[in-house]
């Protein structure tokens, strides 16, 4: 009877014990999970470029001159990957749009094939500054507030895409004309990014948007409507965060 006593009181505790390591087991803290991060900053770069069209009927040089600010959020996010313990690291920037647009067209006396510095007045002069992205092959979805609007025109080297348009029209006569509208906006959808990289990146750069204009002068010679070439503005923040 005391070998039998002996026998059951070691089942029972080790019954207990099997009983204690699976309880163990089922309230034991899971593998922890993946986390992801994610840190933005919004940047405002300034933009001012020129280009130069040559009519020839009437004979005069119209120079444009390309003003504004390129908004965009840039962000950077990291992944934490429980079960390949490593790290990924994702770039993207989104939120793009331009504000504060100008453009100031200026007419000049031709000599030859090429353009002088002194003036020459036109009668009259329509312009329509032209936004989209600037390649060909890029079609980003675009919001507008007025005086904008929102349709097929022609783009250089591309032919009729969908793009951004603000016409204006001087009917007054003289050498220089200047569209303002510091309080639009055309905003740009979508967002742009990298892969999933598992080092961290500079050198990084975006898809440019870019600005063009339909140029219609008359003087007392004739007229003639031109699109001028375009012209590119970039995002520039090349992945850096060392200073967020």
């Amino acid at each position: 009877m005391h070998t039998r006593r002996t026998r059951r009181a070691g089942l029972g505790l080790a019954v207990a014990s099997t009983f204690a390591l699976l309880a163990t087991a089922l309230t034991a803290a899971p593998a922890s999970a993946d986390t992801q991060t994610t840190k933005s900053q919004t940047y405002h770069q300034g933009y001012n470029k020129t280009t130069m069209t040559r009519f020839y009927s009437p004979n005069i040089c119209v120079k444009t001159q390309f003003q504004g600010v390129i908004n965009f959020r840039a962000n950077f996010e990291t992944w934490k990957r429980s079960i390949e313990r490593d790290t990924l690291y994702l770039y993207f920037i989104d939120n793009v749009s331009l504000s504060n647009n100008t453009m100031t067209v200026s007419t000049f006396k031709p000599n030859g094939s090429t353009c002088t510095t002194t003036s020459k007045n036109y009668e009259t002069l329509k312009a329509k500054l032209k936004v989209r992205s600037y390649s060909c092959d890029m079609n980003p979805s675009l919001s507008v507030s007025v005086p904008w609007s929102v349709g097929a025109s022609f783009w250089p080297d591309c032919g009729d895409k969908e793009l951004a348009g603000w016409s204006m029209t001087d009917d007054n006569g003289g050498h220089s004309f200047k569209m303002s509208h510091t309080n639009d906006v055309v905003r740009f959808g979508g967002s742009q990014s990298t892969n999933w990289s598992p080092t961290k990146r500079t050198g990084l750069t975006w898809n440019c948007g870019g600005a063009a204009a339909d140029l219609t002068v008359k003087t007392g010679a004739g007229g003639d409507t031109k699109t001028s070439a375009k012209i590119k503005y970039c995002p520039t923040w090349d992945g850096t965060t060392s200073w967020w």
